[in-house]
């Protein structure tokens, strides 16, 4: 059910990163820099905000 779920929402643009809570208690700056490195930047199918 969540892989299909996952398959679903990442066809409507969303992304998925996957982390241990292991390796975030252990070393959550280089967990967040990988989010920023995955998600710091906008999806090419996502819609551009209007003013």
């Amino acid at each position: 059910m969540d892989e299909q779920r996952q398959r679903l929402l990442e066809s409507l643009g969303l992304g998925f990163l996957q982390v241990s809570s292991e390796e975030v208690e252990r070393n959550l700056p280089e967990v967040l820099s990988r989010i920023r490195g995955e998600f710091g930047h906008p999806h090419p199918l996502a819609p551009t905000p209007t003013p």
